[in-house]
């Protein structure tokens, strides 16, 4: 009979363990190519939107998304109450500055090529829009990538930013989970 009235949801606090075949070396997102830094980078950061379970992007950073009617111009509006795990307010500064950072050669992620071409740009603390050269259904999928926050990283040099400790020992993200090493 009580099965009836319980239900299953995640507990505050505790502890979360995933076992991975591999070695970790990088949780940034924007240089996670491996399965078990992949798997890190989705637990400690999140990206503007998501994928269900049945295959449909839904929003995660994003609470809404405009697409102008010749499918080249993405508005994106961010959800107000989001916070990176220092306590730091997420807003269009940090995606701005996620993208620029992929785009950048002397950042040198594996993200690049997929981004060239579009402009990224902040409308105010909430609002961003993405400019592509041409329309492209599929452009949802490419948000769901983690953003990183630009209050820590903007003061570091471009071509040092794959090295930097945030990416191992001292990664802040706005995910579910923090790194503690």
């Amino acid at each position: 009979m009580d099965k009836f009235y319980l239900s299953a949801m995640p507990a505050e606090g505790g502890v979360y363990r995933e076992g991975i075949v591999g070695a970790f070396t990088n949780a940034n997102p924007i240089f996670a190519t491996t399965s078990v830094d992949s798997a890190v980078s989705r637990l400690v950061f999140s990206g503007l939107f998501k994928v269900s379970p049945k295959g449909e992007v839904i929003g995660d950073l994003a609470e809404s998304m405009e697409i102008d009617e010749r499918g080249t111009t993405y508005t994106i509006k961010l959800r107000p109450d989001v916070y990176w795990h220092d306590g730091k307010k997420f807003s269009s500064e940090d995606v701005v500055f996620t993208y620029k950072s992929i785009q950048n050669p002397e950042v040198k992620s594996p993200l690049k090529s997929s981004w060239s071409g579009v402009t990224v740009s902040a409308v105010d603390e909430n609002t961003v829009t993405f400019s592509l050269p041409n329309a492209l259904s599929s452009f949802k999928y490419s948000l769901i990538n983690g953003m990183i926050p630009a209050h820590i990283l903007k003061s570091v040099d471009p071509e040092d930013m794959r090295s930097s400790l945030f990416n191992s020992a001292q990664a802040v993200g706005t995910g579910p989970f923090k790194l503690k090493t």
